[in-house]
């Protein structure tokens, strides 16, 4: 051959999502299957997993929010915590946060919270995680 093809990305579609693999090993990541609408329920938020990124899934007035998932002020769960109305406190120190927003509205959570685009796909839960 005469030439020489270098591939810059890799293309991998994961069920209805993608991810690009670029060969210097950066990620950029589109939009990810976590889990179905029906593992959410208003009383039991979900926990996912994006590679190393711990997620709580929370369903709030039957709309689906995506929120970090681990407490900033101590390692905690916020899925293991309690939900009220559009809020979470963590179940350990009693930082309480909004699911809507990811801000902090009291105790010691030392800051806001990420917060994640989220999409429903027929009955499949996508987030955007970068």
């Amino acid at each position: 051959m005469n030439g020489h093809y270098k591939f810059t990305a890799i293309i991998l579609y994961i069920k209805q999502s993608f991810v690009y693999k670029t060969l210097q090993g950066g990620w950029i990541m589109g939009w990810i299957a976590v889990c179905q609408i029906d593992d959410v329920q208003e009383d039991e938020p979900k926990a996912v997993d994006v590679g190393e990124t711990k997620i709580g899934i929370f369903k709030i007035e039957n709309q689906i929010y995506a929120i970090e998932n681990v407490c900033p002020h101590a390692y905690a769960l916020l899925s293991e915590g309690f939900v009220e109305g559009e809020t979470v406190e963590c179940p350990l120190h009693e930082a309480v946060f909004n699911v809507t927003t990811g801000a902090l509205e009291s105790g010691p959570g030392c800051r806001d919270l990420c917060t994640y685009p989220v999409k429903v796909d027929g009955a499949s839960i996508l987030i955007q995680a970068q």
